[in-house]
């Protein structure tokens, strides 16, 4: 029987049914790999922990294999254990792609929150939002707790990573996944970003993350790449079913001194085996001396849920929660340390965001002109939480960088411009068919003039500007930096790991047509890193102008809510 939606109707079609495309026998068992000891090793109170002389993994003859490599070469120091993860990808079932049953989507049910929804009802948006957490509870409080425990890792659950994205490619600016937690390499957080973060140069932080698929999420990996072990991606076959989750999870590293932002001290810990930040930590390949083991905080947990029934217009959901010191539940500092209540429990919720809500103007970088509708901030999140917010206040978590150091198009600067926004970003998520004419390119993550390098920005508000905050289809593409020529493009939808995963892919089966557009996508993303400081945004980047330009309005404006923000000293 054809499942019916919330509202009655039967979903529609969204593609075409995936092929199985296979790997070589031997693939099977790079694969499923071996399991992770669990002896369990307490983290170093610094990241002053050094290299390992343990030997790295053996390269595999084989090309294909990197299909199913789990991390990068450097492996932590014994007896501490190596990351792995099941790289099964699983069986479709009959009839895919066809959109998850609601009888199994516990958030749907009994006095489930109603849709669409609307800013104006906060308390059955926030009703979701809890149930949504819930969900991923199980799988997930076990692995905040400990992300080394290879027994309650999500995929014991179900879940999956991407394939083809846990080995080096420095061609493509890509880092890999780090041996010991499974990570990918994010964003700098320079000095001074964070309220108390410190202001000199050894204050700079640094983002690493990890994304999970739930099992009918899991369902575009193996449509993609084929069921069981990963083969060349179909780029044309990603689209998600409605009722698809993913969780993205990121932390925080400390100083380069080991000494870490005070706000995140209490919260879980995770070893990370990477250069910690400074130099090395964008060198590719760095050099293996520099590896430590550093023990890192999260700070952010993101469940992005797609569903018609609740955000009609571009059908995902972003949510995001920080780390709260001054939640009630307490969550352990380190693995296996006992705590009251449940990791997700030390939790706030930020903000949720189903759409960018073009067509609303800005009277500054932080002020539409009337309260945004596809957008809606917690007002009782982390005060952190609110400095790091996007264009005109849209969600955007700290370790997003949406608000940062540019350079716009006029030749004036900020250093404190909210250019961005989680849908923004996302949105950007596309490929260029093969037949497109040379040079098309993809749009860039942020709003720029052309390109990552230089870093300029348009103008905010501007037509090339609103390319960026359109609430779009996920079906429809982005199209080039001026949102024109979309027939050249194939949407992502709204995913941005898979603009690396499948032209990796590809290439490693002799199709290198998508493998140049991969390198300007993964180069960018490090140019991008770079170009926070403002030493980046110097000539050639800025318009060449005769008197300094001053910058737009509300620069360093506040998304501070009027009940929370600073009273002004008295005279």
């Amino acid at each position: 029987m054809t499942p019916t939606s919330r509202l009655g109707h039967a979903p529609r079609k969204r593609g075409t049914l995936g092929l199985a495309l296979l790997c070589p026998a031997v693939l099977a068992l790079a694969c499923k790999g071996a399991q992770a000891p669990t002896t369990q090793v307490a983290l170093p109170p610094t990241e002053a922990t050094p290299a390992s002389p343990a030997p790295s993994v053996a390269p595999v003859p084989d090309p294909l294999a990197r299909a199913c490599a789990q991390h990068i070469a450097e492996t932590p120091p014994l007896p501490y254990p190596t990351w792995t993860t099941s790289c099964e990808m699983p069986a479709l079932p009959t009839g895919y792609p066809l959109a998850r049953p609601v009888a199994d989507r516990p958030w749907q049910q009994g006095q489930a929150a109603t849709g669409p929804l609307r800013v104006s009802s906060p308390r059955n948006l926030t009703k979701l939002l809890d149930a949504l957490k819930a969900y991923v509870a199980p799988a997930f409080n076990p692995y905040l707790s400990d992300p080394t425990k290879a027994e309650t890792r999500p995929d014991k659950q179900g879940w999956r990573m991407m394939p083809w994205v846990g080995d080096l490619d420095c061609p493509l600016g890509a880092s890999g996944r780090d041996s010991s937690a499974g990570t990918s390499t994010g964003q700098l957080i320079p000095s001074g970003t964070l309220p108390g973060q410190r202001t000199d140069a050894g204050g700079d932080l640094q983002n690493h993350s990890i994304t999970w698929y739930d099992p009918w999420a899991s369902f575009a990996l193996s449509s993609v790449f084929g069921e069981g072990t990963p083969g060349e991606g179909n780029p044309k076959n990603e689209q998600m079913v409605d009722g698809s989750v993913l969780v993205k999870i990121a932390v925080l590293t400390p100083y380069a001194d080991g000494t870490e932002w005070p706000t995140v001290v209490g919260a879980p810990s995770w070893p990370v085996y990477r250069p910690p930040v400074g130099p090395d930590a964008e060198a590719c390949p760095a050099p293996a001396s520099s590896f430590k083991l550093i023990s890192t905080r999260v700070l952010q947990f993101d469940i992005i849920l797609k569903s018609s029934y609740y955000a009609p217009e571009t059908e995902w959901l972003f949510a995001t929660w920080l780390y709260d010191p001054d939640a009630k539940a307490s969550a352990p500092s380190a693995p296996g340390t006992p705590a009251a209540g449940t990791p997700l429990d030390k939790f706030t919720l930020l903000g949720a965001m189903w759409g960018n809500d073009p067509g609303i103007a800005q009277k500054d970088l932080c002020t539409p002109v009337k309260p945004l509708q596809q957008n809606w901030i917690n007002p009782d999140a982390p005060s952190y939480g609110f400095q790091q917010l996007g264009w005109g206040c849209r969600l955007a978590g700290p370790i997003d960088v949406a608000r940062r150091t540019v350079g716009f198009e006029d030749g004036s600067s900020c250093a404190t411009a909210r250019v961005s926004s989680c849908m923004s970003c996302h949105g950007s998520s596309e490929f260029v068919h093969e037949d497109a004419p040379e040079g098309t390119e993809a749009a860039t993550m942020y709003p720029l003039v052309k390109g990552y390098n230089p870093f300029t920005l348009a103008m905010p508000g501007s037509k090339q500007w609103s390319n960026w905050f359109g609430s779009r289809a996920p079906t429809d593409p982005q199209g080039d930096q001026h949102g024109e020529n979309k027939q050249l493009y194939t949407a992502f939808d709204y995913d941005l790991i898979f603009i690396m995963s499948v032209p990796i892919s590809r290439a490693a089966h002799g199709n290198t047509a998508m493998r140049e557009q991969a390198r300007k996508v993964g180069i960018g993303l490090r140019d991008a890193r770079r170009a926070v400081r403002w030493s980046s945004l110097r000539a050639p980047g800025l318009a060449a102008t005769a008197t300094p330009v001053a910058p737009p309005a509300g620069c360093d404006c506040s998304c501070l809510p009027p009940k929370r923000a600073p009273k002004p000293a008295k005279l």
